[in-house]
């Protein structure tokens, strides 16, 4: 058996328990998205608050990426190749997956710096023009930004097709836009470099402030009210930078210098980094939200009140009160 086989057979049964891994993953996904979302419907009082407005918002672009992106990736593993093997599916697969994750980065990123505000000034958001302003249109920004600058990259930049790699997953990612050092440079560092790097700095500034304000009692706020808001930014912000820095890290070095043994470790590993964030949000925002651990819990306390009470009925007629 020679080199490439031996790499062959390793690259398929690779794929294959990375297929079992994350069908198990999506499958629990989808059901506590849906949940959640059946709860937000039910209980709309519940996006009064700026703060579960953000986390609503930030669920939607991570449940598209398990209904479009990694259905594909799935298919993609079962097979050990793209299928259908055109430009077409790869372009659609490319895009759909850089406009999500981006969307989902940069909303991360404006929400970091929304929740000082939320925080240590709140009073802002009682103006509506200043709650447009500083509230409504980033986010805005945030989505439509990353669409259009992708479908200009991605969809409309002059490609012929012979670059896809039809035996990687996402077809190697060989969008022609990574040809132009240019626009791939700007892409890398801007479009998914800088979120990372608002995400973090953002923290490490909030947990300061937040630092100082609790040592300074004359300054302070409430402090429980701080506290539950800024474990909220910490728990998202900080699953989206160990999901996306070792991503960022790789893809910058490969568009400054190309490695091999750098894209085979992209490939394999990193490329699944992301998905760490579609998996784990909805079980942040069960944790995060008490009104929908109760809801989801109610369903089972009602069984085993029903349970308890037939026991307890058995019970008695089996051993009934003996009356002296």
């Amino acid at each position: 058996m020679n080199t490439t086989n031996i790499f062959d057979d390793y690259q398929a049964r690779l794929n294959h328990g990375t297929f079992f891994l994350l069908l198990s993953l999506l499958i629990q996904a989808i059901v506590l998205y849906v949940l959640i979302f059946a709860f937000t419907i039910g209980h709309r009082n519940i996006l009064r608050t700026p703060q579960n407005q953000s986390l609503f918002i930030l669920l939607i672009p991570n449940f598209l990426q398990l209904l479009f992106s990694l259905p594909q990736t799935l298919h993609y593993l079962r097979l050990n190749f793209v299928s259908p093997a055109t430009p077409a599916y790869c372009t659609f697969w490319t895009f759909s997956n850089f406009s999500l994750n981006a969307i989902s980065e940069f909303l991360m990123a404006t929400i970091s710096v929304q929740r000082h505000m939320l925080i240590f000034n709140s009073t802002v958001m009682r103006v509506r023009r200043r709650r447009i302003l500083l509230f409504n249109l980033p986010l805005l920004f945030a989505i439509i930004y990353p669409t259009t600058f992708d479908f200009a990259v991605v969809v409309l930049y002059p490609c012929d097709g012979t670059l896809w790699n039809y035996t990687s997953n996402a077809c190697g990612l060989m969008n022609c836009f990574f040809s132009n050092p240019v626009l791939s440079m700007y892409n890398w560092i801007f479009n998914v470099g800088m979120p990372a790097v608002v995400n973090f700095t953002s923290d490490a500034i909030l947990f300061i402030r937040v630092l100082m304000q609790k040592l300074h009692a004359h300054q302070r706020l409430p402090w429980k009210q701080q506290r539950r808001m800024a474990v909220h930014l910490f728990t998202m912000s900080g699953l989206y930078i160990i999901s996306w820095i070792p991503v960022v890290v790789i893809g910058t070095m490969q568009s400054i210098h190309y490695s091999s043994a750098l894209a085979i470790i992209r490939r394999n590993y990193v490329t699944y980094f992301p998905s760490f964030v579609w998996f784990s949000l909805p079980w942040i925002a069960v944790g995060l939200l008490p009104e929908l651990r109760a809801w989801m819990m109610k369903p089972l306390k009602c069984r085993t009140a029903v349970v308890s009470a037939g026991d307890a009925s058995v019970f008695q007629n089996t051993y009934p009160l003996q009356v002296a």
